[in-house]
């Protein structure tokens, strides 16, 4: 089982974040990608890298605006961009609990 300070951490945080946000469930996710929730769960936990074919249904699911988009792919697929942790911290720092909860 790979660990969360891989590749596929980034793309994890980003997901976690973006379903905490929008208030929806890994279970809702995976119904709504027709897959199971362990694959979900997978990505979120960060042992598995989401499947990039996967990402624009995700975004359109999560309602992502084109910026929050770019973070999502950006994140998912570091290998093909030039991520900048800190624009994940500065998205995180929008999202204020107080804000959802």
């Amino acid at each position: 089982m790979k660990k969360r300070g891989n590749d596929n951490a980034m793309g994890a945080r980003a997901l976690s974040l973006f379903l905490s946000t929008r208030g929806i469930s890994q279970v809702e996710l995976a119904l709504a990608l027709k897959l199971s929730k362990a694959s979900v769960c997978r990505w979120v936990s960060g042992d598995r890298a989401i499947a990039s074919w996967q990402l624009p249904r995700i975004a359109e699911i999560l309602g992502l605006s084109p910026d929050e988009k770019s973070l999502l792919y950006n994140a998912a697929t570091p290998k093909a961009f030039a991520f900048r942790e800190g624009s994940l911290d500065e998205l995180e720092v929008a999202y204020t609990p107080s804000e959802y909860f």
